[in-house]
């Protein structure tokens, strides 16, 4: 009697990456399709926005619009994967009141705040809280 084994856990892993890798092509592919047949800025944010939730696997995805000359933000777009029939996500967020927000959306600048942090703005830490 002869016997052969052999793992094939690795390429188990390599086939699981690469269906995720094209997973996330055919996202990109949709999203482009989308913003290149559309003039309708809302019908291509949407398009994006449900990409996302499907690529990621969250829950919610919200695209909003910076205000620089009003100094706040606003949610703009939303796709919920749950479809929850909630507005709070619309609400507009002045800037004056977040300053690292302000800060990276003026700036650029890379910044990671965790919600443990000591020094952490007490209106961001709220924004965190209530996410």
């Amino acid at each position: 009697m002869v016997g052969i084994r052999t793992n094939i856990t690795e390429r188990k892993q390599q086939e699981q990456k690469l269906m995720l890798h094209n997973q996330r092509l055919l996202t990109l592919q949709v999203a482009a399709a989308s913003i290149t047949s559309s003039l309708d800025a809302q019908a291509i944010l949407e398009t994006v926005t449900h990409e996302i939730v499907q690529l990621t696997n969250f829950q919610i995805c919200i695209i909003s619009m910076w205000n620089r000359e009003e100094g706040l933000v606003e949610g703009t777009v939303v796709y919920d994967r749950l479809q929850r029939q909630d507005d709070n996500w619309r609400q507009r967020y002045y800037l004056q009141d977040y300053p690292v927000t302000m800060r990276v959306l003026s700036s650029w600048d890379v910044v990671q705040q965790v919600i443990s942090d000591t020094d952490l703005d007490a209106n961001e830490r709220r924004y965190m809280e209530k996410s």
